[in-house]
């Protein structure tokens, strides 16, 4: 029997995701992964904490499936760009406002909106009292914005080992893209004479 979607208490998490600044360089995802181990207190699902230092984390939750020698892993990233420029912000980045069809902030398509799935996912099955055909790792990652650390070190450790799919929750609207858009910052020294083209 499914479980009904709660839609305030989708949005109360993904609210909350928003107003926990992960942003790059710095991530501070160890207090999203502290905020996400408070909505699982349940001993039946495995808590899986990867500290990376300096207020990094990672983490995979563990819902045991009915097949325990097999798996099925969903990612999504904890962090999130930079705010930017702040005067360009038309709601305050960190506020998770609400106009009643959307909520804006930062991170929250990419990939807050993801990661709140992902936990009402992970949610709906301890509720079902059902157990999934086989293990479901649900991987929250730090680092994905700059240098892969959290997957990285999810694979590397031996946490995604034998896992037969994954699935990624990253807001693509399932097309495929074309190019990529990002930041580059330089520094750069210039010697010559000054002129005009």
């Amino acid at each position: 029997m499914p479980v009904p979607l709660d839609t305030s208490r989708a949005l109360e998490i993904l609210r909350q995701l928003i107003r926990i600044r992960t942003v790059q360089p710095y991530g501070d995802e160890k207090d999203a992964v502290g905020y996400i181990l408070s909505l699982f207190p349940e001993e039946c699902i495995e808590k899986i904490v990867v500290d990376h230092g300096d207020n990094r984390a990672s983490l995979v939750l563990v819902v045991p499936g009915e097949d325990r020698s097999r798996k099925i892993a969903v990612s999504g990233h904890l962090d999130t760009i930079t705010v930017g420029e702040r005067s360009l912000w038309t709601k305050a980045p960190f506020g998770a406002e609400t106009d009643g069809t959307r909520v804006y902030g930062r991170g929250a398509a990419d990939m807050k909106g993801g990661l709140t799935s992902m936990l009402l996912s992970a949610r709906a099955w301890l509720v079902s009292g059902r157990r999934p055909p086989t293990d479901v790792l649900y991987c929250f990652t730090a680092d994905e914005e700059v240098g892969g650390t959290g997957a990285r070190t999810l694979l590397g450790g031996g946490s995604l080992r034998g896992v037969e799919e994954l699935l990624l929750v990253k807001p693509t609207g399932e097309k495929i893209g074309l190019a990529e858009k990002g930041a580059l910052w330089l520094r750069c020294r210039m010697t010559g004479k000054s002129s005009h083209a």
